[in-house]
């Protein structure tokens, strides 16, 4: 997914807008509940939507500091990712310090507007000679009549992805975890086809003992009372139940007829 450039056109598209709120739910999964919705800015920078929802809401049915919050944080990692490439830097957030002027009591809209300029020199050009750099944007937050509800400054630690010392061992859990899923989608079909042959194997076994027994087992037929001998144990049981289902002994082996 090519953010910046799905940000930018998002602008324009009405398309692009619900193509990016559809994969940015599912690219973090902690935001998917909220339902947040990303509206670029004309001219520049990001704004989220926070809707009035109850999963939303406080005890006093205003909208939650944690949700405020949330939204605070996603408006400025999307504002700051849009003026930086994320295959090339990553994003790590530092700090996050919220300050609450007004009570939420509808819906919200966060917003934060760092000019490119500004990212190129606070962050651009001093990783140039330093393998980090710290960058704070701050974010508002308004309701839908004005009132200025919270305001969010929210510290990020941008470094280059080649000089992430961990990044080949990051690589290679994903590679193999990649390789684990690989191995259990492929599993999956043997599972179920081993489950299928052992349901028709005990079927058949079922169809087989009794579609064997004698033909006074079909119609109406009552079998006969046959006291069982307790003389010779468990055996002369078995004797007894095989010669009155007909058989001779194993029970898949059925008597000749006279």
């Amino acid at each position: 997914m090519d953010l910046p450039r799905l940000l930018t056109n998002a602008r324009n598209s009405a398309f692009s807008r619900w193509w990016l709120d559809l994969v940015l739910p599912w690219a973090v999964p902690f935001n998917r509940p909220h339902g947040f919705k990303v509206l670029p800015l004309t001219e520049g920078g990001i704004s989220v939507r926070i809707p009035n929802w109850r999963i939303n809401r406080n005890h006093i049915n205003g909208i939650h500091a944690c949700a405020l919050a949330t939204a605070a944080e996603m408006c400025s990692g999307l504002s700051v990712l849009e003026k930086l490439d994320p295959k090339k830097y990553r994003l790590i957030m530092r700090s996050l310090h919220m300050e609450y002027h007004y009570q939420a009591k509808q819906e919200a809209m966060a917003k934060c507007v760092p000019t490119a300029a500004e990212i190129a020199e606070q962050v651009v050009r001093p990783l140039e000679s330093n393998e980090a750099v710290d960058y704070t944007s701050t974010v508002e937050v308004h309701d839908k009549s004005g009132n200025h509800l919270a305001t969010g400054r929210v510290t990020w630690q941008v470094k280059e992805w080649g000089k992430v010392p961990d990044e080949g061992l990051i690589l290679r859990i994903c590679e193999d975890r990649l390789t684990d899923q690989a191995v259990l989608n492929c599993s999956r079909p043997n599972r179920r086809l081993r489950s299928l042959l052992i349901e028709v194997v005990l079927l058949r076994i079922f169809l087989l003992f009794f579609l064997r027994l004698g033909p006074e087992a079909e119609g109406d037929v009552q079998a006969e009372e046959q006291v069982l001998p307790t003389d010779h144990g468990i055996e002369g049981c078995y004797t007894v139940l095989a010669a009155q289902l007909h058989f001779k002994g194993p029970f898949l082996e059925t008597q000749p007829e006279a």
